[in-house]
């Protein structure tokens, strides 16, 4: 699971990408309403490694790294 709160209404943008900074999925394109929010990153067809996630909505964008364990 991402999680993540939004002080306002945003349009959001959730992508994944390989430990080579190449996308391989986009999890949330949409407007969300304020207040937190979790999704869920079905990593069942990729491999163990290192990963990260770029949030990016209205002015912010934050990117954080995940390690996949199988």
């Amino acid at each position: 699971m991402i999680s993540f709160e939004l002080p306002q209404s945003e349009h959001v943008v959730l992508r994944v990408f390989d430990s080579m900074g190449r996308e391989i999925t986009k999890l949330v394109d949409e407007t969300l309403s304020p207040g937190m929010h979790a999704v869920l990153f079905d990593a069942s067809g990729f491999s163990s490694g290192l990963y990260f996630y770029q949030i990016t909505g209205g002015s912010f964008s934050k990117i954080q790294k995940m390690t996949l364990v199988k």
